[in-house]
């Protein structure tokens, strides 16, 4: 983990904002398109956006624990269905569980790893792969008790979590370990510049910053009303 001295608390919160925000809305926008145009790698999909984001927000410098925090969005974005469509905060359930999972298994790699993952992609490689790995354990384990739907049945017969990672589990990892690399890089490079923008107009680098953050809050909530 790489330090950047200017950076406050106020902007690790902005940052951890406008990153669970985007996660949030990749999750619902991504879902959509890919389950029309690729659904074999909508899940695929899913976690290689998050792991980018997850990259990005550990490419800044910042500790472990701002992952967890925008996954927490990430999720609150996906359980606007609850109040939009009043159904239950289960019908995402598989959904949030997941991306808990996969930003608890990078954070929790990130911590015990700290600086020696900064400038070596392939150390952040398989921090994302692994934690994508004990993500995808997990989630068949706790989503076949918590929200056991008809495709995560199929693999509930003994044996089936062998045959979930390799159905999902090695597709999952290898996204990751692509993805994180290059959010790691460009969550570094944006760094300074972020600061350089906040240290010349702070006003207009918090309300863009906030209007990116409800830009995306409500193209999730458009997306989620329209059934997606």
């Amino acid at each position: 983990m790489v330090h950047h001295p200017a950076m406050t608390r106020r902007d690790t919160l902005v940052l951890v904002l406008i990153a669970g925000s985007l996660w949030g809305l990749s999750e619902v926008a991504l879902n959509a398109g890919l389950r029309f145009l690729i659904p074999d790698l909508r899940a695929t999909g899913l976690v290689a956006s998050g792991m980018f984001l997850m990259g990005m927000l550990l490419g800044t410098g910042r500790s472990p624990v701002v992952v967890p925090a925008a996954a927490l969005i990430a999720v609150a974005c996906r359980q606007l269905v609850v109040p939009i469509l009043q159904t239950s905060p289960l019908c995402k359930a598989n959904a949030c569980i997941a991306v808990t999972l996969q930003a608890a298994s990078v954070a929790g790699a990130a911590a015990v790893l700290g600086r020696r993952i900064h400038h070596r992609p392939a150390m952040q490689a398989v921090v994302a792969g692994a934690g994508a790995l004990v993500a995808a354990v997990s989630f068949h384990t706790v989503g076949l008790h918590v929200a056991p739907c008809a495709y995560l049945q199929s693999f509930g017969q003994p044996g089936g979590l062998v045959v979930f990672l390799g159905r999902e589990g090695i597709a999952w990892a290898t996204a990751a370990a692509l993805a994180m690399p290059v959010g790691y890089s460009w969550g570094h490079r944006l760094a300074h510049p972020l600061t350089r923008v906040r240290a010349i107009s702070a006003p207009l680098y918090y309300a863009s910053s906030l209007a990116l953050v409800a830009g995306c809050w409500i193209a999730c909530g458009l997306m989620t009303a329209a059934g997606h």
